[in-house]
């Protein structure tokens, strides 16, 4: 029937469409919504949700230990933030709860620890107008 030189042909190109389309969707943000992480490094972090823009800005920013910090959720019209809380990822501090208040932002405050430099998750969900939930992750570091 086909050769094997045929054969290695046709899976290398195969390769290559997959390849290329993996690259593609990443670069359009197309992201499996209950995996969407954002690595803060910038005063605000966009998510791309049901071909909706999702975007968290921070104030102040660069994060700071013992101040408050505000978070806005700018989300489309009838969703919702409805909770969140932060973790420390290279030492334990406990669960800190995102105090919100029902506009879709909210404040929270970092204590300070023994590590220098203090890497953390923020874990949220946010909910469409329809009632779907979507977990968001957005990482960031703190320096004392």
């Amino acid at each position: 029937m086909f050769s094997k030189y045929t054969k290695v042909a046709v899976l290398c190109g195969l390769l290559a469409i997959i390849l290329t389309l993996s690259l593609q969707l990443s670069k359009t943000g197309q992201i499996n919504p209950a995996s969407e992480v954002c690595e803060l490094n910038s005063a605000s972090c966009e998510f791309l949700i049901e071909n909706q823009v999702i975007r968290l800005t921070f104030e102040p920013f660069p994060v700071q230990l013992e101040e408050e910090i505000r978070l806005k959720a700018h989300l489309p019209s009838g969703w919702q933030l409805q909770s969140g809380a932060i973790e420390g990822v290279n030492m334990y501090m406990g669960r800190i709860p995102l105090i919100t208040d029902g506009q879709n932002s909210g404040v929270f405050f970092l204590g300070s620890c023994s590590e220098a430099r203090m890497q953390w998750q923020l874990l949220l969900e946010i909910s469409t107008q329809n009632g779907t939930r979507y977990p968001l992750m957005v990482h960031f570091i703190t320096e004392r």
